[in-house]
């Protein structure tokens, strides 16, 4: 069971780096709105930090549910000319760390190196283009460029109030289409150029089950900034951890005629069929601050001497 905690606890931090971007609203405020996405769009530097958590129940057959809470955290920085951020991430499993990540991203000339380090050993990625570089790190910029300009799609809800200030807060609804496209750019960036094999059965299984997605904007009045932005995921986990679930088990039954492993390939499709994984309050919030004025930092010598794959 531990096991699988692990690696559910994997796809939640992917799916969490997934969900890794308003109408009837005064027109200063909409122009506070259009003001606060317009200056992270063509921010040149900024540095921001992410909170991902909430509990993930896990049914098995008849066993007793189990629950575990996950906490995700996530700083970035991020800086335009040249192109280069740093992210760090670390997930926490009952107060147990799951996994930690850093990343940083260099541009060199018209290519892109992505660099990673998840158990002790770097890699490096060279990709073509700013934009799947910053898929592939999961930039907090490339979620911000997912925001339509159109007014139209932000709802304006009630002012929310912390301490001795009080925010404006508008509501933006991806479409399904929109969700999907994020997930397929997903997979692409973890190899899966041509949307074939696996990567294609886990995408089509998860857009039969996605919905649209809303985010939550907070905004300054003040110095018309956009503060943070919240996405409560609780649904959209559920949903796409039961589709990879379903398509690990199509995927399975397939191999069953071509291997002759019947008896173990039938195994795992039951525990699959039998495990339940629900999640429950969980919330993803990115707060940004220091636009156009983030903290410089260096790329070590280790990480730029790790050794190239193109993608």
């Amino acid at each position: 069971m531990r096991k699988r905690i692990s690696r559910i606890a994997g796809i939640v931090l992917c799916v969490g780096l997934l969900a890794g971007g308003l109408s009837g609203c005064g027109k200063s405020d909409e122009a506070i709105l259009k003001s606060g996405i317009s200056a992270m769009k063509e921010a040149k530097s900024y540095e921001m930090e992410g909170s991902y958590s909430g509990t993930m129940i896990l049914t098995e057959g008849e066993e007793p549910a189990t629950e575990v809470k996950l906490e995700t955290k996530i700083s970035e920085v991020f800086f335009q000319e040249p192109f280069r951020a740093k992210v760090t991430s670390k997930m926490t499993a009952d107060s147990q760390t799951a996994a930690e990540v850093t990343t940083y991203v260099n541009s060199t000339g018209e290519q892109y190196d992505v660099y990673t380090n998840t158990y002790g050993t770097w890699s490096k990625v060279t990709l073509q283009d700013s934009v799947n570089a910053m898929a592939e790190a999961g930039l907090g910029t490339y979620m911000m460029q997912q925001f339509s300009d159109d007014m139209s799609r932000y709802v304006k809800k009630e002012d929310k109030v912390e301490g001795d200030n009080s925010y404006l807060v508008y509501e933006y609804t991806f479409s399904q289409e929109e969700v999907l496209q994020r997930m397929k750019e997903m997979l692409r960036s973890w190899g899966s150029n041509s949307l074939t094999g696996e990567a294609k059965v886990v995408t089509e299984e998860v857009a039969k089950s996605i919905s649209d997605m809303k985010a939550t904007l907070i905004l300054d009045r003040k110095t018309k900034s956009l503060v943070r932005v919240e996405y409560p995921v609780s649904e959209l986990v559920t949903k796409t951890i039961r589709s990879m679930l379903d398509a690990m088990a199509s995927i399975q039954e397939e191999d069953v005629a071509e291997s002759g492993e019947g008896e173990h390939v039938m195994s795992l499709q039951e525990a699959l069929a039998q495990l339940k994984i629900e999640a429950k309050d969980m919330v993803l919030v990115v707060t940004y601050k220091n636009l156009d004025h983030a903290t410089d930092f260096e790329i070590p010598k280790e990480v730029l001497e790790a050794e190239s794959e193109v993608k």
